[in-house]
């Protein structure tokens, strides 16, 4: 099974704001590290949180072929 994309759903923890986007393994691999990629990869979907912009997110990241 090859994987082409990863589906992450952004939810601001402050605002509840929602942001979807899609992104490629390498993309992942830069932005959330290879740590969170390999965990999606096994498990089919994880969550992590992440500080940006002064903000906390939680992001669901769920693989997708």
């Amino acid at each position: 099974m090859i994987i082409k994309k990863f589906e992450c759903l952004f939810i601001n923890k402050r605002t509840d704001e929602r942001i979807t986007k899609d992104f490629t393994v390498d993309q992942i691999d830069k932005y959330l590290g290879e740590y969170i990629k390999d965990r999606a990869i096994k498990r089919g979907h994880t969550t992590t949180t992440v500080v940006k912009r002064g903000d906390n997110w939680k992001v669901t990241v769920k693989c997708s072929t």
